[in-house]
């Protein structure tokens, strides 16, 4: 939480984002994945290993951290 506590909506330069959960959601406080489609902004719950895949157009965001350690792999295509 203190060395990036929170990551704003934007979009990715990349075609294609793969954003895997390598910690589960219930393994720390805040740290969740928001992004906004149908006019909503929608938070992205996953399990330790799950995969989100999304294109470069998608206004997405990370909430601030509040407890623990929140693990990501990201992958540009």
């Amino acid at each position: 939480a203190s060395e990036r506590a929170f990551n704003g909506f934007h979009q990715d330069k990349a075609r294609i984002t793969v954003n895997v959960a390598v910690s589960p959601d219930a393994d720390h406080g805040g740290g969740r994945l928001l992004a906004v489609y149908d006019g909503r902004v929608h938070v992205i719950e996953r399990p330790e290993g799950e995969a989100t895949v999304h294109s470069s157009d998608l206004f997405h965001a990370v909430t601030a951290m509040t407890r623990s350690v929140r693990y990501s792999l990201i992958l540009f295509f």
